[in-house]
């Protein structure tokens, strides 16, 4: 008897039935409400409808504590990082709640600004339709959750995840190994062959901090946001005033926000180019600045809504993006767009170091970088803040690659990072390049030399061809932020730097 009583006690299950059971039971909400949905949410907490009863009373909002995300609300673009950031912190396994019209494909607000969903951006497992959806929908959504969860196979989801985090782990460390002895520390190229006197252009005019220059005939063209109304002026060197100011500021047709440090000046296609990343849109402009062309990213694409496109080259029919994002962590430096913006492919470019994990590279190369494009558009060279690293590529086998024709690193990239993950300068870091120049013929580099870290800019200006061989070195009498040459009269215009005239356009003679 007593032995038929003990075999009666026995009850038999598996491991994911009895997990399941406990997380269908336990659910942990997260509201991220945004408009009225979220009004019909705080219901669900009162004595009518009691959430207590399926196990969900306790509410909680920081995302480490919670595995439902319920989103009530409209959504925005420019609330869509923070969204996914809060998904991301939140633990395995989690579950999302689309709650509402808006939440679920936008709603009414077909509106350049609101995502269609928020499916575009995170995983959902349940939609809540209405607008706004009644308490009771959304006890309707929380018991199809439940019978979802319970269907569930943790375990093997788990091994199979595990597995396939080991394997990557596992490549990605081969392969940085392998290439991180490929990467070699060179003593930058500082042996003198002049010292170039500086000759100031005197004038009245109030210069900033100078991004990049270029020339038209006897014109200077400074990308300074100083100016209120525009983003570029232009400075007559042989009249010394400003005769004109390009690139107005605004959100209209043929203007931009702001500039990327890129403005690429093609002297055969008398135009210019210039890339606003705030409203991710490129802006061609004629040499008189008469007519534009303005080109436009589709935002609405999931790369282009989930990455920051910092900077775009435009080469021929091919526009190649470079950014900070998921796609961008991922060893994918470029993403090549075709003429229409459909994205032709993604390519890989960013060198591994000792020592330096991959998404910590990334952000270094992202950070105060110098692109510039040789006037043909054949190639571009990229010249790094932190650390000194200059590289070439060729441009010329678009869209199947971008090979790499020279990689100097001169500097190792040395810094620190604050609780947010963000790049800080350490006491020991090393900039490297503070403004590049280009010509069809030459490459013109300033650099920061190690040993005078007490300089705010750079004193040495470094050239080398296409192919990335040094070809000389220049001392300068002055410190130097930004530079545009002119070959045909051998003359270096420069924003230069003082205590006492702080930024001021003055020139240099090169040897003949």
């Amino acid at each position: 008897m007593t032995a038929l009583a003990e075999k009666a006690n026995i009850i038999t299950s598996s491991l994911d039935f009895i997990v399941n059971w406990g997380r269908k039971n336990s659910l942990w909400p997260f509201p991220y409400g945004t408009a009225c949905c979220a009004i019909e949410f705080m219901s669900t907490e009162t004595s009518r409808y009691d959430l207590s009863r399926i196990g969900s009373e306790y509410v909680r909002f920081t995302p480490r504590q919670s595995d439902v995300l319920l989103v009530a609300g409209t959504i925005t673009y420019k609330q869509a990082p923070i969204l996914k950031r809060i998904y991301e912190q939140m633990a395995e396994p989690r579950w999302v709640i689309a709650m509402g019209a808006c939440a679920s494909s936008g709603g009414f607000y077909d509106a350049y600004c609101t995502v269609p969903g928020i499916d575009h951006i995170i995983p959902v497992d349940v939609y809540i339709g209405g607008c706004p959806p009644r308490p009771e929908s959304f006890f309707d959504a929380m018991f199809q959750l439940q019978e979802k969860i319970q269907d569930e196979s943790y375990m093997k989801a788990r091994a199979e995840r595990v597995k396939e985090q080991l394997e990557m782990i596992k490549a990605k460390t081969a392969e940085c190994k392998e290439n991180a002895e490929k990467v070699v520390v060179c003593e930058p190229p500082f042996e003198v062959s002049d010292t170039l006197r500086h000759h100031v252009i005197h004038t009245e005019e109030v210069f900033g901090s100078a991004m990049s220059m270029f020339l038209i005939d006897s014109v200077v063209f400074i990308e300074d946001q100083i100016h209120r109304d525009s983003c570029i002026w232009g400075f007559h060197v042989g009249e010394k005033r400003v005769v004109k100011t390009w690139v107005p500021k605004g959100r209209g047709p043929g203007e931009v926000n702001a500039l990327s440090s890129n403005v690429r000046y093609s002297p055969d296609e008398g135009c210019f180019m210039v890339y606003d990343p705030n409203y991710k849109k490129m802006v061609e402009y004629n040499d008189s600045a008469c007519s534009f062309v303005e080109y436009k990213l589709p935002v609405r694409d999931s790369i282009f809504r989930m990455n920051f496109v910092q900077d775009v080259v435009k080469c021929d029919h091919y526009f190649v993006c470079m950014g900070t994002g998921d796609i961008f962590r991922q060893n994918k430096r470029f993403i090549v767009l075709d003429s229409n913006f459909q994205v032709v492919k993604a390519l890989e470019g960013y060198p591994f170091m000792k020592d330096i994990n991959l998404q910590d590279i990334s952000e270094v190369y992202q950070y105060g970088d110098e692109i510039r494009v040789k006037p043909d558009g054949s190639k571009f060279v990229f010249g790094s803040y932190i650390g000194g690293i200059l590289e070439i590529f060729d441009l010329e086998q678009l869209p199947d690659s971008i090979p790499l024709i020279k990689r100097e690193v001169y500097y190792r990239p040395v810094f620190e990072k604050d609780k947010a993950g963000n790049i800080l300068f350490a006491e020991n870091t090393q900039c490297g390049f503070e403004n590049i120049y280009v010509t069809d013929n030459a490459i013109y580099a300033l650099i920061h030399d190690f040993s005078n870290r007490n300089l705010s800019f750079p004193d040495k200006l470094v050239v080398y061809d296409w192919q990335g061989n040094w070809m000389k070195t220049y001392g300068l009498d002055c410190m130097t932020h930004a530079i545009c040459v002119d070959e045909k009269n051998q003359m270096i215009y420069a924003m230069a730097f003082s205590p006492e005239k702080s930024f001021h356009l003055v020139t240099f003679l090169l040897p003949t």
